[in-house]
């Protein structure tokens, strides 16, 4: 079919939250606040990336604080910490691990030259 900012966007968003998913499971309990945690961090992140005229951060820095606003800078530092010290508590998991059956989409993310 078409390739449409509409289709690019919904992958992107499954993309993502299947990440959060994998990351954290689907559970209702506990989890559910580290979702909510990692979402809001991401969140955040997506302003700043705005903020700063869509260029991304050095990879796996975090934004230059001239892009940021000092409530934000704050406000993902919390976040950071908390997930920081949530992740020390699980057990790593590689990428291409995982204990359910995933679906890969690797080859079907459409190129940018082909948006409508």
């Amino acid at each position: 079919g078409k390739r449409t900012m509409e289709k690019l966007c919904i992958y992107a968003r499954d993309v993502m939250i299947a990440q959060i998913t994998q990351l954290f499971g689907e559970d209702e309990d506990e989890s559910v606040k580290d979702r909510e945690a990692m979402a809001q961090y991401l969140q955040k992140c997506l302003q700043d990336y705005i903020a700063g005229g869509c260029k991304p951060p050095e990879l796996g820095k975090p934004f230059p604080v001239d892009q940021q606003d000092t409530i934000g800078v704050a406000d993902n530092g919390s976040i950071r910490e908390g997930l920081n010290q949530k992740l020390a508590k699980t057990p790593e998991v590689s990428p291409t691990s995982s204990t359910k059956p995933t679906t890969s989409t690797a080859g079907s993310f459409p190129s940018k030259g082909n948006v409508i």
